[in-house]
């Protein structure tokens, strides 16, 4: 084992045996959430008609940021362009996503729509399985197949896993290309970099992993990984400009992205699945920031991680993913850029690791540290509070104070958390201070 990996025994010691009844109990358990999901998508199925509607939203972003933009890429036809929207039943064009995206998806386009919302919602539900999978490996534990799939089962049932099996999203594969770039930078950069690859898939995760990474002394990953990066999008753009010209391609990704900002739905006022800082303030300010915003915000709000990171990095016991920088590296992602609840599952693998093998995953932050941020981690996964049903069962206005606390009160949580971190980094920079003295 690599001295960056978790030095500590490979089984399980705070669960016995698992007993017949718990293995049933945790199969029905999965059963019941994943049934749950796809009774809901199909009940709320989004016919592709070129609209969209809130109320109906079952595969919808399999349809508008998955199946019908990779047939169109396939098709030769600019999926970012306005183009799209005349030719294919999509509510707007793609937004500024890496080709990766629609390579990756390509071949759920050669089949029917409706074979297709099913196999997609299989792997989505495999994938959300891997993240759960890594929780534990990523702790340096082989887990026995019932705790694997209880904790899946949870996953299934909490506000991230089920929206995204819901509506069909891609986040699994964003989750899981960041996870494997920061959990391998040390010790196998190229398979960091083919994280990277996946996680370049939307540019509010490729962006500040970059910068996260190369402040965590990643340098030889961020290399590899942006070399994968380049390839992909290079050959992606490449083949759409053979039905262009590069200047047509490039000036199509301005106009998805102007349409995607565009649209009521991504106004920060209307939505309640926002967790970045940004998103919460423009909410409780009634204000819809431009896309230069949001980028400079994310500049400044790289720059207290950015120097904790670099000074925390060499001093860690756990360079893995579910370590004390790996952790920020997630928080930070989440916070400082546009994001909503589904892309919670990114701190899963470290709520699994804090809440199960803790004082050995996070041997840094005292207990009571540890505990408050299983408590805090876990509230985005339920927070059911924050949904439309919810707020329509009690009739709550839109800006109101009580929605406004409701829904920031995810993004408030992994703040803390961050703070919760950047307290710990702090004590170990000074304690390190200290011992060269």
């Amino acid at each position: 084992m690599s001295d960056s990996e978790p030095q500590f025994s490979s089984r399980i010691d705070w669960i016995k045996t698992p007993s017949v009844w718990f293995k049933v109990s945790v199969l029905l358990f999965l059963a019941l959430g994943v049934a749950f999901a796809a009774a809901r998508a199909y009940k709320n199925y989004a016919v592709p008609d070129g609209t969209f509607e809130f109320s109906d939203a079952g595969m919808s972003d399999f349809h508008n940021g998955g199946y019908y933009p990779s047939l169109a890429f396939r098709e030769g036809v600019n999926p970012y362009s306005l183009e799209v929207c005349d030719q294919y039943p999509v509510s707007r064009p793609s937004a500024s996503y890496s080709p990766i995206v629609f390579i990756l998806h390509m071949p759920f386009s050669y089949l029917s729509l409706g074979v297709a919302d099913v196999v997609f919602f299989g792997v989505n539900l495999a994938l959300i399985g891997l993240i759960a999978w890594f929780g534990f490996s990523m702790s340096g534990v082989k887990p026995h197949w019932s705790h694997w799939i209880g904790i899946l089962g949870l996953l299934v049932i909490s506000r991230p896993g089920h929206i995204s099996l819901y509506t069909g999203y891609f986040t699994a594969m964003l989750v899981i290309g960041t996870l494997m770039a920061v959990h391998f930078a040390d010790r196998r950069p190229v398979l960091a970099g083919l994280g990277m690859m996946l996680a370049s898939g939307k540019p509010t995760y490729i962006l500040p992993l970059i910068v996260l990474m190369l402040c965590r002394r990643n340098f030889k990953a961020v290399v590899i990984g942006l070399v994968f990066c380049t390839i992909a999008g290079v050959a992606g753009l490449g083949w759409l400009s053979t039905h262009s010209s590069v200047g047509d391609v490039l000036q199509a990704v301005q106009e998805g992205q102007s349409a995607h900002h565009d649209d009521t739905t991504e106004d920060p006022v209307n939505t309640w699945t926002r967790l970045d800082l940004v998103g919460i303030v423009s909410k409780i300010m009634a204000w819809k920031p431009g896309n230069g915003i949001y980028f400079a915000s994310m500049l400044l709000l790289l720059i207290p991680p950015g120097i904790i990171l670099w000074k925390t990095s060499p001093l860690e016991s756990n360079r893995g993913a579910n370590g004390l920088t790996g952790m920020i590296v997630m928080l930070v992602i989440l916070i400082s850029i546009y994001h909503h609840s589904y892309d919670c599952l990114l701190v899963v693998v470290a709520w699994i690791g804090i809440a199960f093998f803790g004082h050995r995953i996070l041997p840094e932050a005292k207990r009571f540290e540890r505990r408050l941020l299983v408590v805090l981690l876990g509230i985005p996964a339920i927070n059911y509070f924050a949904t439309m049903k919810f707020r329509g069962l009690f009739e709550i206005e839109n800006q109101t104070l009580l929605w406004n606390t409701i829904t920031s009160l995810n993004g408030a949580s992994l703040l803390v958390s961050l703070l919760i971190l950047f307290g710990v980094s702090v004590r170990m920079i000074k304690k390190e201070r200290l011992a060269g003295l």
